[in-house]
């Protein structure tokens, strides 16, 4: 049966390998330029495939040999100093101290996210709703049911999936991408309160200012700031149903994973980890480098560095810092 990565339209390899080429420190077994090379998909190295690409975060052992020898030339990226066995055997080695990361990089260059998506880079939809005055930048792609009102912005190359929303006073930074339905800029959960009176919603004025290449996950909701605007820096993900209430501030490439909540006001460095299924409580702070375990409940305040676990959370030891490690998320 074909592999579903082999209907997806690969991308020129030379041209992809020189956009990341920074990521490998040698390439060995690269033809000549007049023999073509052709990626269709995608291969794991208990089952690597001709004409595919792969990647193993360990040197290459005698069964992963054996599986490559018998089939068509296949690019495989590899620890530094591994490379020269698998080269012998006809194929493309790409060495890389990081190759998990050099994999995700060449990925994306091969395959970009609306060729990805099965659209084309840079298109409206005619179902799409974009307000009068709203800036766009150059380069992205609004996909059917988006909502873009008045007085927002974003930069260059962003990309808006089917049904995401964008509100008033909000700012989106180049390259950020808004999977289906997420919501930023929303009216917030702020209200004044007085004995024996009804509830008074406070206007949520301050909007969301968004660093560049940001990733906002599918009915994830980011609420407008009050006084301040809500913030999330550059190299930021965040996953999907993620709540994040209005005034939080969120620094740079932080993780946020699926069904966290993050109450109002609160701040997380940079570089912090957030589980699946966490909350955090109004007002508290998360240290640059911490991570937070799934399903914790923290109810103050997080040092950098630190790991949290459990409800109410509480301070576990681990070794080193969560990002330090290629295997990615913890």
């Amino acid at each position: 049966m074909d592999h579903v990565t082999s209907s997806v339209p690969f991308g020129d390899f030379r041209v992809a390998l020189n956009i990341v080429r920074s990521e490998f420190s040698s390439v060995l077994g690269l033809p000549s330029e007049d023999v073509p090379i052709e990626i269709h998909g995608l291969s794991s190295p208990s089952e690597p495939r001709a004409g595919t690409l792969l990647f193993t975060m360990s040197s290459p052992d005698e069964a992963l040999l054996r599986r490559l020898e018998g089939i068509g030339a296949c690019v495989a990226i590899i620890p530094e100093d591994c490379g020269k066995a698998i080269a012998a055997l006809g194929h493309i080695a790409l060495e890389s101290a990081w190759p998990k990361y050099a994999f995700a990089k060449l990925v994306r260059a091969l395959v970009p996210l609306a060729v990805e998506r099965g659209r084309v880079s840079g298109s409206y939809s005619p179902l799409a709703a974009v307000g009068e005055g709203a800036i766009i930048g150059a380069g992205t792609t609004i996909e059917e049911f988006v909502s873009v009102a008045s007085g927002s912005r974003m930069g260059e190359d962003c990309y808006l999936m089917r049904g995401s929303s964008v509100g008033p006073r909000v700012h989106l930074g180049r390259g950020c991408v808004l999977k289906e339905n997420a919501v930023v800029g929303d009216l917030g959960f702020g209200f004044g309160l007085a004995a024996g009176r009804p509830h008074t919603r406070i206007p949520q004025l301050a909007g969301v200012e968004v660093g560049d290449d940001v990733e906002i996950g599918a009915c994830t909701t980011i609420g407008a700031g009050t006084l301040v605007p809500t913030r999330i820096e550059t190299g930021t993900k965040i996953s999907n149903h993620v709540h994040v209430a209005h005034n939080c501030s969120i620094g740079t490439n932080t993780i946020i994973a699926c069904g966290v909540n993050v109450s109002g006001s609160v701040t997380i460095g940079k570089r912090c980890w957030i589980a699946p299924g966490a909350t955090l409580r109004n007002k508290i702070s998360i240290g640059d480098g911490a991570a937070v375990g799934l399903g914790a409940v923290v109810v103050k305040d997080v040092s950098p560095g630190a790991t949290v676990a459990g409800v109410p959370a509480r301070v576990f030891d681990k070794p080193g810092p969560w990002y330090e490690s290629e295997t990615g998320t913890p």
